[in-house]
């Protein structure tokens, strides 16, 4: 079963084997590429500041919940970011695609940027469609459960 498709994307499925600490960097860059840029793009009338101020919500809370499924710090994320989420990766992958056709093709590591971008899209339909238990954020729960635990008995044997 597909969790999430685009016409223009072939395989979407994309990298959803990536590890998650090279999604959560990919998410945090992502972040704060747009929190450092979307402030001169609205000045120069190219975004409005509603869009920059939803795109960059969206962000914070993708950079958040991959922050999350990788190291466990902060909090995860709920239902309530899903659509600004899903919003930001959409807005995403089409301006990747717009650059695409502007520039007749894609390098190497603009086609990863989009597997990563496809990867994260899917997760986010993932959780809107599959129940937790198959979802990267419930064995995330797990795996940190299971490091907290065991954490204090690798400290003794050190």
């Amino acid at each position: 079963m597909t969790d999430w498709t685009h016409p223009r994307i072939a395989n979407p499925s994309c990298r959803m084997d990536a590890a998650s600490e090279d999604v959560a960097a990919v998410a945090l860059a992502a972040y704060q590429r747009r929190r450092d840029t979307y402030p001169q793009l609205v000045q120069a009338g190219q975004i409005t500041a509603d869009e920059a101020r939803a795109d960059l919500e969206g962000w914070r809370a993708i950079a958040k919940d991959w922050r999350w499924i990788h190291t466990g710090e902060g909090e995860r994320t709920t239902r309530l970011t899903l659509d600004s989420r899903t919003a930001a990766l959409d807005t995403a992958i089409s301006r990747w695609l717009i650059r695409h056709d502007e520039t007749g093709g894609a390098s190497e590591e603009e086609t990863e940027h989009l597997a990563m971008l496809c990867c994260m899209r899917a997760w986010a339909a993932r959780e809107r469609t599959h129940p937790s238990t198959k979802h990267r954020q419930f064995f995330a729960t797990i795996t940190h459960e299971l490091r907290r635990t065991h954490a204090p008995n690798q400290q003794e044997a050190a």
